[in-house]
């Protein structure tokens, strides 16, 4: 495999589609993502349930599969905080936007490609979509520390400790007029 340098700016996204369905049962079931994203078992049925509203794009929030090299690699969601008044209280946010991902290869991970998929994404994606938002935001569990040194390469900060659904967690926020890594 060529080191991740060779496909850095070949990071691209497109929406998730229903045709997606699938593919996401496969990745939120493999075992490297139990632990921080998708702790249980997870059925198809189940899967398409869970994605179908987001299917809609009404604004709330958007769903990307992330590619690289043109093959799918990851998953990234973006939405405003003000849309999920219930989550952005349990974490004390009002403004901004926040960010979930994960790779879904693990022989990717490690590799450098989270830092260049934050970047991408931050740069094509999250502020494309929400223009006037400078804030964005995301939240990691402490006992990942490899997704919080990825965030922090791609320029997120260090805001505060925060508990996210129950379990000790780091927020970290990207200021865009600090400008781009």
């Amino acid at each position: 495999m060529q080191s991740p340098d060779a496909f850095q700016n070949t990071i691209t996204f497109r929406l998730l589609t229903e045709a997606d369905v699938p593919m996401m049962h496969d990745w939120l079931n493999r075992a490297h993502l139990r632990q921080h994203y998708q702790p249980l078992p997870i059925s198809l049925e189940d899967v398409a349930a869970k994605f179908a509203p987001r299917l809609e794009y009404s604004g709330r929030t958007y769903c990307h599969i992330a590619l690289l090299a043109g093959v799918p690699f990851a998953y990234v969601q973006c939405y405003k905080n003000a849309d999920y008044p219930d989550y952005s209280a349990e974490i004390v946010l009002q403004d901004g936007i926040s960010l979930d991902l994960f790779i879904a290869d693990e022989a990717l991970r490690g590799q450098g490609l989270g830092p260049q998929l934050l970047q991408a994404y931050l740069r094509a994606v999250v502020f494309e979509l929400f223009p006037d938002e400078t804030c964005c935001y995301i939240c990691h569990k402490l006992d990942n520390p490899q997704a919080l040194r990825a965030s922090q390469k791609a320029g997120f900060t260090v805001l505060r400790d925060v508990i996210e659904a129950e379990a000790p967690a780091r927020l970290l926020v990207f200021d865009k007029t600090r400008g781009f890594c």
